[in-house]
């Protein structure tokens, strides 16, 4: 049900993140891609995406809990998307930027306060 411009670019992302060689070259790359996307359709439309992808992309941002903090979507969220296949465009775009400029992790080291701190207590930040 995707273009064949959206498989191909998910393509692209897995062959990206396969190869080794990552300089400048790739912010203008994903800034490129992103103003693409941008024009070409609204935010909320889908993007089939390989689940190995959709996990080195993850893998690279320190795990699912530091990724979801990023993008500001739960954990459950990302679950589903990676079972189903496929993305949110936004979120693509914005998980390629964060993987371009590498990223700082979200993750804290103290799981209890963080958990506390999803549920609305008063310890988090």
């Amino acid at each position: 049900m995707t273009s064949r411009i959206e498989q191909a670019r998910a393509s692209a992302l897995l062959a990206a993140l396969r190869s080794e060689e990552e300089g400048a070259g790739l912010v203008q790359r994903v800034r490129a891609r992103q103003e693409a996307i941008l024009r070409s359709r609204e935010r909320g439309q889908w993007v089939q995406i390989d689940p190995e992808a959709l996990a080195r992309l993850v893998g690279r941002l320190d795990g699912p809990r530091s990724t979801c903090r990023h993008l500001g979507i739960a954990v459950s969220t990302l679950r589903r998307w990676a079972a189903e296949g496929r993305i949110r465009r936004w979120a693509l775009v914005r998980l390629e930027e964060l993987v371009a400029t590498g990223a700082r992790s979200l993750r804290r080291p103290n799981r209890a306060a963080d958990r506390n701190y999803l549920r609305g207590g008063t310890d988090g930040p």
